[in-house]
Protein backbone atom coordinates (compact mmCIF):
# COMPACT_ATOMS: atom_id res chain seq x y z
CA UNK A 1 0.00 0.00 0.00
CA UNK A 2 2.73 2.30 1.05
CA UNK A 3 4.82 1.41 -2.38
CA UNK A 4 1.60 2.85 -4.59
CA UNK A 5 1.30 5.60 -2.65
CA UNK A 6 4.26 6.12 -3.11
CA UNK A 7 3.90 5.83 -7.24
CA UNK A 8 1.21 8.09 -7.18
CA UNK A 9 2.62 11.01 -5.13
CA UNK A 10 5.35 11.26 -7.83
CA UNK A 11 2.90 10.36 -11.00
CA UNK A 12 0.17 12.53 -10.14
CA UNK A 13 -0.41 15.83 -12.03
CA UNK A 14 -1.53 17.36 -9.16
CA UNK A 15 1.60 17.24 -7.08
CA UNK A 16 4.28 18.32 -9.91
CA UNK A 17 4.86 21.52 -8.06
CA UNK A 18 5.14 19.42 -4.97
CA UNK A 19 7.68 17.27 -6.39
CA UNK A 20 9.90 20.36 -7.99
CA UNK A 21 10.17 21.36 -4.18
CA UNK A 22 11.31 18.03 -2.81
CA UNK A 23 13.75 17.49 -5.68
CA UNK A 24 15.10 20.98 -4.31
CA UNK A 25 15.11 19.81 -1.10
CA UNK A 26 16.93 16.86 -1.58
CA UNK A 27 19.64 18.14 -3.81
CA UNK A 28 20.49 20.68 -1.16
CA UNK A 29 20.47 17.76 1.63
CA UNK A 30 22.77 15.44 0.00
CA UNK A 31 24.45 18.61 -1.76
CA UNK A 32 25.24 19.71 1.91
CA UNK A 33 25.90 15.99 3.61
CA UNK A 34 28.74 15.47 0.99
CA UNK A 35 30.84 19.15 1.51
CA UNK A 36 30.65 17.61 5.37
CA UNK A 37 31.92 14.24 4.81
CA UNK A 38 34.99 15.64 2.73
CA UNK A 39 35.54 18.46 4.77
CA UNK A 40 34.86 20.86 2.44
CA UNK A 41 33.27 24.44 2.94
CA UNK A 42 30.76 25.82 0.42
CA UNK A 43 31.78 28.91 -1.46
CA UNK A 44 35.58 27.72 -1.73
CA UNK A 45 34.91 27.05 -5.51
CA UNK A 46 34.57 31.10 -5.42
CA UNK A 47 37.67 31.82 -3.25
CA UNK A 48 40.81 33.15 -4.86
CA UNK A 49 43.48 31.01 -6.26
CA UNK A 50 45.87 32.96 -3.79
CA UNK A 51 43.43 31.71 -0.88
CA UNK A 52 43.38 28.25 -1.90
CA UNK A 53 47.25 28.18 -2.10
CA UNK A 54 47.25 29.49 1.73
CA UNK A 55 44.47 27.20 2.82
CA UNK A 56 46.86 23.94 1.09
CA UNK A 57 50.40 25.27 2.51
CA UNK A 58 48.39 25.33 5.96
CA UNK A 59 46.95 21.58 5.44
CA UNK A 60 50.61 20.56 4.41
CA UNK A 61 52.09 22.45 7.75
CA UNK A 62 48.92 21.08 9.73
CA UNK A 63 49.44 17.21 8.96
CA UNK A 64 53.22 17.08 9.46
CA UNK A 65 55.56 16.89 12.03
CA UNK A 66 53.70 18.61 15.31
CA UNK A 67 57.49 18.77 17.15
CA UNK A 68 59.02 20.81 13.94
CA UNK A 69 59.27 24.54 13.98
CA UNK A 70 58.24 25.57 10.34
CA UNK A 71 58.96 28.74 9.14
CA UNK A 72 58.16 29.82 5.00
CA UNK A 73 57.76 32.88 3.12
CA UNK A 74 56.60 32.61 -0.42
CA UNK A 75 56.99 36.39 -2.81
CA UNK A 76 55.90 36.62 -6.12
CA UNK A 77 58.17 38.10 -8.17
CA UNK A 78 56.02 39.53 -11.00
CA UNK A 79 54.25 42.49 -8.41
CA UNK A 80 56.03 42.01 -5.24
CA UNK A 81 52.85 40.71 -2.86
CA UNK A 82 53.38 38.14 -0.79
CA UNK A 83 51.52 34.88 -1.21
CA UNK A 84 52.18 33.08 2.14
CA UNK A 85 53.87 33.45 5.12
CA UNK A 86 54.43 31.59 8.56
CA UNK A 87 56.97 32.60 11.43
CA UNK A 88 58.78 34.26 8.52
CA UNK A 89 60.45 37.12 10.93
CA UNK A 90 61.59 34.21 13.20
CA UNK A 91 65.13 32.85 13.46
CA UNK A 92 65.56 29.44 12.04
CA UNK A 93 69.12 27.94 11.73
CA UNK A 94 69.33 27.55 8.24
CA UNK A 95 71.61 24.71 7.35
CA UNK A 96 73.31 24.23 3.63
CA UNK A 97 71.05 26.68 2.15
CA UNK A 98 72.90 29.69 3.65
CA UNK A 99 75.35 28.67 0.64
CA UNK A 100 72.91 30.88 -1.38
CA UNK A 101 74.06 33.84 0.71
CA UNK A 102 78.21 32.73 1.08
CA UNK A 103 77.41 32.69 -3.33
CA UNK A 104 75.90 36.05 -3.80
CA UNK A 105 78.74 37.60 -1.53
CA UNK A 106 81.59 36.39 -3.37
CA UNK A 107 80.19 37.49 -6.50
CA UNK A 108 79.45 40.97 -5.64
CA UNK A 109 82.60 41.09 -3.08
CA UNK A 110 85.35 39.24 -5.63
CA UNK A 111 83.42 39.16 -9.13
CA UNK A 112 82.56 36.44 -11.55
CA UNK A 113 85.48 36.41 -13.13
CA UNK A 114 87.81 36.34 -9.88
CA UNK A 115 90.41 33.59 -9.75
CA UNK A 116 92.39 31.79 -6.74
CA UNK A 117 96.21 32.22 -7.62
CA UNK A 118 98.88 29.40 -6.68
CA UNK A 119 102.66 30.46 -7.12
CA UNK A 120 106.14 29.46 -7.12
CA UNK A 121 108.66 31.61 -6.19
CA UNK A 122 112.68 31.21 -5.38
CA UNK A 123 115.13 33.22 -3.57
CA UNK A 124 117.72 31.73 -5.51
CA UNK A 125 118.83 31.11 -9.34
CA UNK A 126 119.10 28.42 -11.41
CA UNK A 127 122.78 27.08 -12.13
CA UNK A 128 123.38 24.56 -14.65
CA UNK A 129 120.04 22.57 -13.93
CA UNK A 130 120.34 23.13 -10.03
CA UNK A 131 118.59 25.55 -7.92
CA UNK A 132 120.45 27.26 -5.55
CA UNK A 133 117.78 28.41 -3.02
CA UNK A 134 114.73 28.01 -1.47
CA UNK A 135 111.17 27.09 -3.69
CA UNK A 136 108.19 28.74 -2.49
CA UNK A 137 104.90 27.38 -2.86
CA UNK A 138 102.05 30.32 -2.02
CA UNK A 139 98.59 29.16 -1.58
CA UNK A 140 95.84 31.80 -1.81
CA UNK A 141 92.51 29.81 -0.61
CA UNK A 142 91.84 27.79 -3.75
CA UNK A 143 89.59 24.89 -3.09
CA UNK A 144 89.66 23.59 -6.26
CA UNK A 145 93.63 23.02 -6.54
CA UNK A 146 94.29 19.79 -8.07
CA UNK A 147 97.27 17.29 -8.28
CA UNK A 148 97.00 18.00 -12.20
CA UNK A 149 97.56 21.34 -11.58
CA UNK A 150 100.64 20.90 -9.66
CA UNK A 151 102.12 19.15 -12.84
CA UNK A 152 101.64 22.28 -14.97
CA UNK A 153 103.86 24.73 -11.90
CA UNK A 154 106.44 22.02 -12.13
CA UNK A 155 106.85 21.53 -16.09
CA UNK A 156 107.06 25.35 -15.60
CA UNK A 157 110.24 24.32 -13.74
CA UNK A 158 111.51 22.13 -16.11
CA UNK A 159 111.57 24.67 -19.03
CA UNK A 160 113.85 26.63 -16.42
CA UNK A 161 115.84 24.01 -16.80
CA UNK A 162 115.81 22.92 -13.16
CA UNK A 163 116.23 19.60 -12.39
CA UNK A 164 117.16 19.59 -8.60
CA UNK A 165 116.44 21.66 -5.97
CA UNK A 166 119.54 22.50 -3.22
CA UNK A 167 117.14 24.75 -0.63
CA UNK A 168 114.26 23.64 1.53
CA UNK A 169 110.82 23.77 0.19
CA UNK A 170 108.84 26.30 1.61
CA UNK A 171 104.58 26.00 2.35
CA UNK A 172 103.10 29.44 2.47
CA UNK A 173 99.40 28.94 4.07
CA UNK A 174 99.21 32.61 5.28
CA UNK A 175 96.61 33.99 3.42
CA UNK A 176 94.30 32.24 5.94
CA UNK A 177 94.33 31.74 9.79
CA UNK A 178 95.06 28.52 11.02
CA UNK A 179 91.46 27.62 12.22
CA UNK A 180 90.16 25.16 10.65
CA UNK A 181 86.61 24.87 12.70
CA UNK A 182 83.90 27.82 12.47
CA UNK A 183 81.84 28.10 15.77
CA UNK A 184 78.95 26.51 16.05
CA UNK A 185 80.32 22.91 14.19
CA UNK A 186 80.18 19.54 15.57
CA UNK A 187 83.77 18.21 15.94
CA UNK A 188 82.95 14.84 16.66
CA UNK A 189 81.12 14.35 13.19
CA UNK A 190 82.61 12.12 10.72
CA UNK A 191 83.92 13.76 7.78
CA UNK A 192 83.13 13.28 4.49
CA UNK A 193 84.77 14.51 1.51
CA UNK A 194 82.73 17.87 0.93
CA UNK A 195 83.79 18.81 5.00
CA UNK A 196 87.14 18.92 4.09
CA UNK A 197 89.10 21.24 6.49
CA UNK A 198 89.85 24.62 5.72
CA UNK A 199 93.20 26.19 4.12
CA UNK A 200 94.78 28.30 2.17
CA UNK A 201 96.74 25.71 0.85
CA UNK A 202 94.41 22.49 -0.37
CA UNK A 203 95.10 20.20 -2.77
CA UNK A 204 92.66 17.50 -3.86
CA UNK A 205 90.15 18.55 -1.53
CA UNK A 206 92.85 17.34 1.10
CA UNK A 207 91.72 13.92 1.04
CA UNK A 208 93.31 10.97 0.67
CA UNK A 209 92.12 7.47 -1.28
CA UNK A 210 91.64 4.40 0.55
CA UNK A 211 91.21 1.19 -1.36
CA UNK A 212 89.71 -1.52 0.78
CA UNK A 213 90.08 -4.79 -1.29
CA UNK A 214 88.82 -8.24 -0.50
CA UNK A 215 91.77 -10.45 1.12
CA UNK A 216 92.06 -14.16 -0.30
CA UNK A 217 90.77 -16.10 3.08
CA UNK A 218 87.91 -15.31 4.87
CA UNK A 219 89.64 -15.37 8.33
CA UNK A 220 91.89 -12.79 7.52
CA UNK A 221 90.91 -8.23 7.22
CA UNK A 222 90.81 -6.86 4.04
CA UNK A 223 93.52 -5.03 2.25
CA UNK A 224 93.59 -1.79 3.05
CA UNK A 225 95.47 0.75 0.83
CA UNK A 226 96.29 4.66 0.89
CA UNK A 227 97.34 7.64 -1.13
CA UNK A 228 99.23 9.76 -0.71
CA UNK A 229 100.90 7.71 2.35
CA UNK A 230 100.53 10.95 4.66
CA UNK A 231 102.85 11.04 7.79
CA UNK A 232 100.41 10.71 10.78
CA UNK A 233 97.64 9.12 9.40
CA UNK A 234 96.53 5.81 11.55
CA UNK A 235 94.44 3.02 9.83
CA UNK A 236 92.01 1.01 12.29
CA UNK A 237 90.81 -1.95 10.42
CA UNK A 238 88.14 -3.90 12.21
CA UNK A 239 86.35 -4.95 8.91
CA UNK A 240 86.22 -8.64 8.24
CA UNK A 241 85.43 -10.86 5.47
CA UNK A 242 82.52 -12.71 4.73
CA UNK A 243 81.01 -15.27 2.49
CA UNK A 244 78.26 -13.28 1.48
CA UNK A 245 76.54 -11.70 -1.61
CA UNK A 246 78.92 -8.75 -2.58
CA UNK A 247 75.64 -6.71 -3.49
CA UNK A 248 75.69 -7.05 1.00
CA UNK A 249 78.93 -5.46 1.63
CA UNK A 250 78.70 -3.49 4.89
CA UNK A 251 82.05 -1.94 4.45
CA UNK A 252 81.97 1.86 5.77
CA UNK A 253 85.43 3.78 5.89
CA UNK A 254 85.13 7.26 8.30
CA UNK A 255 87.09 9.67 10.21
CA UNK A 256 86.32 11.94 12.74
CA UNK A 257 86.76 15.79 13.06
CA UNK A 258 89.31 15.19 16.15
CA UNK A 259 91.64 17.90 16.05
CA UNK A 260 95.12 16.89 15.56
CA UNK A 261 94.63 12.89 15.09
CA UNK A 262 94.09 11.45 11.63
CA UNK A 263 92.68 8.45 12.37
CA UNK A 264 90.87 6.25 9.19
CA UNK A 265 87.83 3.82 10.63
CA UNK A 266 87.44 0.64 8.61
CA UNK A 267 84.61 -1.35 9.47
CA UNK A 268 81.71 -3.96 8.40
CA UNK A 269 81.46 -7.51 6.39
CA UNK A 270 83.20 -7.77 3.27
CA UNK A 271 82.44 -10.31 0.25
CA UNK A 272 85.22 -12.78 -0.83
CA UNK A 273 83.61 -11.94 -4.34
CA UNK A 274 83.45 -7.92 -4.01
CA UNK A 275 85.78 -5.68 -6.31
CA UNK A 276 87.84 -2.79 -4.77
CA UNK A 277 86.41 -0.17 -3.40
CA UNK A 278 87.46 3.38 -3.32
CA UNK A 279 86.84 5.93 -0.31
CA UNK A 280 88.42 9.49 -0.54
CA UNK A 281 88.62 10.62 3.01
CA UNK A 282 89.54 13.95 4.38
CA UNK A 283 92.93 14.53 6.10
CA UNK A 284 93.23 17.12 9.55
CA UNK A 285 96.27 18.91 7.79
CA UNK A 286 95.56 20.38 4.61
CA UNK A 287 99.32 21.43 4.77
CA UNK A 288 100.84 18.60 5.32
CA UNK A 289 99.45 16.93 2.46
CA UNK A 290 99.81 19.90 0.25
CA UNK A 291 104.34 19.46 1.43
CA UNK A 292 103.54 15.51 0.82
CA UNK A 293 102.08 15.56 -2.57
CA UNK A 294 104.34 18.32 -4.07
CA UNK A 295 107.22 16.92 -2.86
CA UNK A 296 106.04 13.64 -4.73
CA UNK A 297 105.20 15.12 -7.44
CA UNK A 298 108.44 17.07 -7.94
CA UNK A 299 110.21 12.97 -7.92
CA UNK A 300 107.86 11.77 -10.15
CA UNK A 301 108.97 14.77 -12.63
CA UNK A 302 112.26 13.23 -12.15
CA UNK A 303 113.09 16.75 -10.10
CA UNK A 304 115.47 15.92 -6.91
CA UNK A 305 115.50 17.79 -3.34
CA UNK A 306 117.48 17.11 -0.69
CA UNK A 307 116.79 19.48 1.61
CA UNK A 308 114.29 20.49 4.53
CA UNK A 309 110.34 21.25 4.25
CA UNK A 310 108.99 24.17 6.10
CA UNK A 311 105.99 25.78 6.26
CA UNK A 312 106.09 29.58 7.02
CA UNK A 313 105.31 33.11 5.07
CA UNK A 314 107.07 33.72 2.41
CA UNK A 315 110.41 35.73 2.26
CA UNK A 316 110.08 39.49 0.96
CA UNK A 317 112.26 39.83 -2.58
CA UNK A 318 111.57 36.73 -3.82
CA UNK A 319 111.09 36.15 -7.93
CA UNK A 320 108.69 34.80 -9.56
CA UNK A 321 108.55 31.82 -11.24
CA UNK A 322 104.94 30.38 -12.25
CA UNK A 323 101.26 30.55 -11.09
CA UNK A 324 98.17 28.45 -11.71
CA UNK A 325 94.78 30.70 -12.22
CA UNK A 326 91.61 28.66 -10.93
CA UNK A 327 88.61 28.55 -12.77
CA UNK A 328 86.60 31.84 -12.21
CA UNK A 329 84.37 32.42 -9.34
CA UNK A 330 81.39 32.01 -11.75
CA UNK A 331 82.14 28.07 -12.26
CA UNK A 332 83.04 27.29 -9.06
CA UNK A 333 80.11 29.18 -7.32
CA UNK A 334 78.33 26.81 -9.76
CA UNK A 335 80.60 23.49 -8.54
CA UNK A 336 79.97 25.14 -4.65
CA UNK A 337 76.48 25.17 -5.22
CA UNK A 338 75.30 21.87 -7.74
CA UNK A 339 77.19 19.97 -5.77
CA UNK A 340 76.75 21.30 -1.75
CA UNK A 341 80.69 21.51 -1.55
CA UNK A 342 81.54 22.96 1.85
CA UNK A 343 84.86 23.45 1.48
CA UNK A 344 84.60 25.74 -1.47
CA UNK A 345 81.79 27.64 0.21
CA UNK A 346 84.48 27.92 3.52
CA UNK A 347 87.35 28.97 1.39
CA UNK A 348 85.14 31.73 -0.42
CA UNK A 349 84.33 33.13 3.45
CA UNK A 350 87.55 33.74 4.49
CA UNK A 351 88.72 34.89 1.22
CA UNK A 352 85.78 37.74 0.83
CA UNK A 353 87.05 38.67 4.97
CA UNK A 354 90.57 38.98 3.70
CA UNK A 355 90.29 41.27 0.58
CA UNK A 356 87.68 42.86 2.76
CA UNK A 357 89.60 43.27 6.16
CA UNK A 358 93.15 42.22 5.33
CA UNK A 359 95.13 39.13 5.63
CA UNK A 360 94.38 36.45 7.09
CA UNK A 361 91.23 35.91 6.21
CA UNK A 362 89.50 34.41 9.15
CA UNK A 363 86.38 33.26 10.42
CA UNK A 364 85.23 36.81 12.41
CA UNK A 365 86.59 39.02 8.88
CA UNK A 366 84.74 36.62 6.39
CA UNK A 367 81.45 36.91 9.37
CA UNK A 368 81.80 40.65 9.09
CA UNK A 369 82.44 40.97 5.30
CA UNK A 370 79.31 38.93 4.50
CA UNK A 371 77.50 41.23 6.95
CA UNK A 372 78.22 43.97 5.75
CA UNK A 373 77.35 42.97 1.73
CA UNK A 374 73.75 42.55 3.55
CA UNK A 375 73.76 45.14 5.56
CA UNK A 376 74.27 47.23 2.55
CA UNK A 377 71.21 46.28 0.82
CA UNK A 378 68.63 46.18 3.69
CA UNK A 379 70.40 47.38 7.24
CA UNK A 380 67.37 47.45 9.24
CA UNK A 381 66.17 43.78 8.20
CA UNK A 382 69.61 41.84 8.21
CA UNK A 383 71.13 43.58 11.03
CA UNK A 384 69.92 40.79 14.12
CA UNK A 385 71.69 37.89 11.03
CA UNK A 386 74.29 35.68 12.36
CA UNK A 387 76.68 33.86 9.78
CA UNK A 388 79.66 31.86 11.60
CA UNK A 389 80.77 30.42 7.85
CA UNK A 390 79.60 29.78 4.35
CA UNK A 391 78.62 26.54 4.33
CA UNK A 392 75.83 26.36 6.83
CA UNK A 393 77.08 23.76 9.16
CA UNK A 394 77.53 26.00 12.21
CA UNK A 395 74.76 25.57 14.85
CA UNK A 396 75.06 28.98 15.75
CA UNK A 397 73.81 30.61 11.99
CA UNK A 398 70.31 32.48 12.37
CA UNK A 399 68.78 33.45 9.78
CA UNK A 400 65.01 34.27 9.29
CA UNK A 401 62.41 33.29 5.96
CA UNK A 402 62.27 36.97 5.02
CA UNK A 403 65.90 37.31 5.32
CA UNK A 404 66.16 34.83 2.66
CA UNK A 405 63.68 35.54 0.49
CA UNK A 406 64.47 39.47 0.09
CA UNK A 407 67.89 38.14 -0.64
CA UNK A 408 66.33 36.24 -3.52
CA UNK A 409 64.09 38.96 -4.42
CA UNK A 410 66.88 41.63 -4.71
CA UNK A 411 68.72 39.04 -6.78
CA UNK A 412 66.41 38.99 -9.23
CA UNK A 413 65.77 42.74 -9.87
CA UNK A 414 69.05 43.96 -8.82
CA UNK A 415 72.02 41.89 -8.91
CA UNK A 416 74.03 42.88 -11.41
CA UNK A 417 75.12 38.83 -12.21
CA UNK A 418 71.54 37.77 -11.46
CA UNK A 419 72.56 35.35 -14.46
CA UNK A 420 75.54 33.56 -13.35
CA UNK A 421 73.85 33.68 -9.31
CA UNK A 422 70.49 31.80 -10.96
CA UNK A 423 72.06 29.37 -12.97
CA UNK A 424 74.44 28.06 -10.74
CA UNK A 425 71.57 27.29 -8.22
CA UNK A 426 70.29 23.02 -8.29
CA UNK A 427 67.68 22.58 -11.49
CA UNK A 428 65.11 19.97 -10.06
CA UNK A 429 64.82 17.05 -11.98
CA UNK A 430 68.18 17.37 -13.61
CA UNK A 431 71.43 18.42 -10.36
CA UNK A 432 72.09 16.22 -8.18
CA UNK A 433 70.38 17.59 -4.65
CA UNK A 434 66.95 17.71 -6.46
CA UNK A 435 66.94 15.12 -9.47
CA UNK A 436 65.39 12.15 -7.33
CA UNK A 437 63.30 14.66 -4.77
CA UNK A 438 61.61 16.54 -7.87
CA UNK A 439 62.14 14.40 -11.23
CA UNK A 440 58.01 14.07 -11.81
CA UNK A 441 56.87 15.89 -15.06
CA UNK A 442 54.86 18.89 -13.43
CA UNK A 443 57.83 19.78 -11.39
CA UNK A 444 61.01 19.32 -14.02
CA UNK A 445 62.76 21.83 -14.70
CA UNK A 446 60.65 24.20 -12.25
CA UNK A 447 62.31 24.31 -8.76
CA UNK A 448 65.64 26.39 -9.20
CA UNK A 449 67.13 26.00 -5.39
CA UNK A 450 69.74 25.25 -2.73
CA UNK A 451 68.82 22.61 -0.04
CA UNK A 452 70.46 22.37 3.45
CA UNK A 453 70.18 19.62 6.54
CA UNK A 454 72.19 19.46 9.96
CA UNK A 455 70.34 17.41 12.93
CA UNK A 456 66.93 18.81 13.18
CA UNK A 457 67.67 21.20 10.59
CA UNK A 458 66.24 21.28 7.08
CA UNK A 459 65.44 24.06 4.26
CA UNK A 460 65.34 24.54 0.81
CA UNK A 461 65.43 28.24 -0.86
CA UNK A 462 65.59 29.34 -4.16
CA UNK A 463 62.80 29.93 -7.26
CA UNK A 464 59.73 28.36 -8.35
CA UNK A 465 58.07 28.33 -11.07
CA UNK A 466 54.34 28.17 -11.55
CA UNK A 467 51.88 26.77 -13.78
CA UNK A 468 51.27 30.38 -15.59
CA UNK A 469 55.16 30.69 -15.89
CA UNK A 470 55.30 33.05 -12.94
CA UNK A 471 58.14 33.51 -10.81
CA UNK A 472 58.25 32.96 -7.09
CA UNK A 473 60.76 33.30 -4.83
CA UNK A 474 60.32 31.20 -1.51
CA UNK A 475 62.46 30.08 1.61
CA UNK A 476 61.18 27.01 3.78
CA UNK A 477 62.89 26.49 7.28
CA UNK A 478 62.03 23.47 9.83
CA UNK A 479 63.72 23.51 13.06
CA UNK A 480 63.49 20.87 15.84
CA UNK A 481 61.74 17.83 14.68
CA UNK A 482 62.63 14.40 15.38
CA UNK A 483 62.11 12.53 12.34
CA UNK A 484 64.68 11.66 10.18
CA UNK A 485 65.34 14.97 7.40
CA UNK A 486 63.94 12.76 4.59
CA UNK A 487 60.43 12.18 6.30
CA UNK A 488 59.88 16.05 7.10
CA UNK A 489 61.53 16.84 3.26
CA UNK A 490 58.84 14.79 1.78
CA UNK A 491 56.26 16.04 4.11
CA UNK A 492 56.43 19.50 4.08
CA UNK A 493 59.53 20.71 1.22
CA UNK A 494 58.45 18.59 -1.49
CA UNK A 495 54.74 19.66 -0.49
CA UNK A 496 54.78 22.72 -0.64
CA UNK A 497 56.93 23.24 -3.40
CA UNK A 498 54.29 20.66 -5.62
CA UNK A 499 51.67 23.07 -4.77
CA UNK A 500 54.00 26.29 -6.02
CA UNK A 501 54.60 24.75 -9.32
CA UNK A 502 51.05 23.87 -9.78
CA UNK A 503 49.57 27.28 -8.93
CA UNK A 504 47.79 29.44 -11.34
CA UNK A 505 45.66 32.32 -10.97
CA UNK A 506 43.52 31.47 -13.83
CA UNK A 507 42.20 28.74 -11.11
Amino acid sequence: MIRLNFYYFFTSEGNCRMLKCLHTAITCFVFTLSSSAFGFELGTAEESPEKNLKKSIESVIFHADPTAQVGIKIVSLKDGKTLFEKNSNEKFIPGGSLKVVTAAAALQLLGPNFCFETSLYTNGLVDKGVLKGDLFLQGSGDPSLTGNDLDNLIFELKLLNVKEIEGDLVFDATEFDDLPLAPGWMWDEKLRYRDSPVDALVINHSCVNVWVKPSQMITMAPLVRIQPEIPGIVIENNASMGNIDRKKNTIKVSTKNIIQKDVIHIEGLMSLKSKTILHRIPVKNPQLYAATEFSERLKSNGIKHFGKIRFEQMQKNTKYLATHRSDPMFDLTMHMLKNCDNLYANCFFKKVGRNQYGKPGTWPNGSQAIRDFLEELNEPLYAKAVILDGSGESAYNMVTPNQMVSLLSWVDKEFIYAPEFISSLSLSGLDTSLRKRFGSKHMKNKIRAHVGTLKGVSSICGYATTRDSETLAFAIMINGFIKKPREIKEEIEDRVCDLLTRFSRED
